[in-house]
C-alpha cells in the first residue's frame, strides 16, 4: 500500500468511492467555556467519532434521517448553538453546555497531504446527560482526571 496516496471514503448514501471533499456527521463528548473578559467561548472536546461519511451534502441530507433514527436522537427543526444553555433533543430538557454532553454535528473536511481541514461546522442535535445514557459521565471523569495533576 502506498503511504502517500490519498484515503478513499465510501459514500453512505450512494456507495460512491471519493477522496474529496468529505461531508461528515461527528457524535462527540464536549464542553463550552464562556470567559467575562470576552474572549470567544472555547470548545473541549473529549471524544469524537465520525459516524457518518457522505460524498456530498445531498448525500448527506439523503442520509442524515435514517442516521441519526439510528442514533434514536430527533433532529430538531431549531439546532442547537453553543448555550450557555441548549435544548434536548430526546427530552426537550435543558442541556448545560459548560458540562459535558452528547454532540451531533455535521461539517465539510477537505484533505489536504497530511490532513484535513473542517469547514462549515454545523450542530445538528444535543442529548441531555439523563438522555444520553451516562455516556457523558466518563468523559468527565477522564478529563477530570487528565487534568487533576496540572499545576494551578
Amino acid at each position: 500500500m502506498d503511504q502517500n496516496a490519498p484515503m478513499d471514503f465510501y459514500c453512505m448514501t450512494c456507495n460512491a468511492r471519493f477522496y474529496k471533499p468529505l461531508f461528515d456527521v461527528t457524535r462527540a463528548i464536549e464542553r463550552v467555556h464562556f470567559f467575562a473578559d470576552g474572549r470567544w467561548p472555547e470548545v473541549d472536546v473529549t471524544h469524537a467519532e465520525g459516524i457518518g461519511v457522505y460524498c456530498s451534502a445531498s448525500c448527506r441530507a439523503l442520509g442524515l434521517p435514517a442516521l441519526m433514527a439510528a442514533e434514536r436522537v430527533p433532529i430538531p427543526e431549531h439546532p442547537p448553538d453553543i448555550g450557555p444553555v441548549e435544548i434536548c433533543a430526546r427530552c426537550s430538557g435543558p442541556v448545560d453546555m459548560t458540562a459535558f454532553h452528547l454532540t451531533y454535528s455535521q461539517c465539510e473536511i477537505v484533505y489536504g497531504e497530511t490532513c484535513g481541514q473542517a469547514s462549515n461546522l454545523e450542530y445538528l442535535a444535543v442529548v441531555c446527560d439523563r438522555c444520553s445514557g451516562g455516556r457523558t459521565l466518563t468523559a468527565s471523569s477522564v478529563a477530570d482526571n487528565a487534568t487533576a495533576d496540572l499545576p494551578r
